[in-house]
C-alpha cells in the first residue's frame, strides 16, 4: 500500500495541470516505491517508509494550505484541503502496527 499511496500524488499532478511538480513527485514515488518493495523483506524499512510518507503528507499540506516554502522552492502539487493530515494520519498508524508487530514478522519468517 505504500507504493499506492505514494503513487497519488501523480495524478493530483495531472489533475491540478501542474506541470512544474511532475519532477518532485515522481521522484518522490519512486523512492516510496523502493521502499514499499524492500520493506517486504526489511520491515523496518517499512516503518521508515511509512513515517517519512507521512511527513511527506504533511509537507504537502503545509505548502498548500499553511503558505510555508516546504520544499525549498521546488514545485509541488496541490493537494485537496486536509488531504495531508488525514494521510499523515494514517501513514504513522501503519508505521506503528508495523513496528509494533516486527516480532511476529520475524517468527513467521524463521520458520
Amino acid at each position: 500500500f505504500l507504493v499506492a499511496i505514494a503513487g497519488f500524488y501523480l495524478p493530483f499532478t495531472a489533475y491540478f495541470e501542474n506541470d512544474a511538480a511532475w519532477g518532485l513527485e515522481a521522484s518522490a514515488v519512486a523512492v516510496f516505491a523502493v521502499m514499499g518493495c524492500l520493506g517486504t523483506r526489511l520491515p523496518m524499512l517499512l516503518v521508515l517508509g511509512y513515517v517519512l510518507h507521512g511527513g511527506w503528507d504533511l509537507l504537502h499540506e503545509l505548502e498548500m494550505h499553511a503558505g510555508i516554502d516546504a520544499f525549498g522552492g521546488r514545485e509541488s502539487t496541490d493537494v485537496p484541503l486536509a488531504y495531508g493530515v488525514f494521510c499523515a494520519t494514517y501513514d504513522w498508524c501503519m508505521a506503528a502496527y508495523f513496528y509494533a508487530r516486527r516480532e511476529q514478522w520475524k517468527a513467521a519468517r524463521s520458520q
